[in-house]
């Protein structure tokens, strides 16, 4: 896989993330929810945190403070979703409400 160097979608939902707890748990969340509800369906980038490509100029701009993972959302902007499992799980139940 060739190193990321900005989004790759132009809908739906893009996963930055890499293989730690912490990067894992988004995933994990947005498999449970496709298996429950039929979706979201995504597309991810594995963001080597080992080259630091989370602190690249490009990632701080959806992510400020240079973590992994980012949830992006390119049907709503490109909003850039930050900082673990809760926020997507509370990102998750009000976009289904909108």
């Amino acid at each position: 896989m060739s190193r990321p160097t900005g989004l790759i979608a132009n809908k739906g939902l893009e996963l930055l993330t890499f293989g730690t707890p912490n990067g894992q748990k988004a995933t994990i969340i947005l498999e449970e929810l496709k298996e429950a509800y039929g979706g979201p369906d995504y597309i991810w980038q594995s963001i080597n945190i080992m080259e630091n490509i989370q602190k690249e100029e490009w990632f701080t701009k959806l992510g400020p403070n240079g973590r992994i993972p980012v949830l992006v959302d390119h049907d709503k902007g490109g909003l850039g979703i930050q900082e673990g499992s809760g926020k997507l799980v509370d990102w998750h139940w009000s976009a289904s409400t909108d």
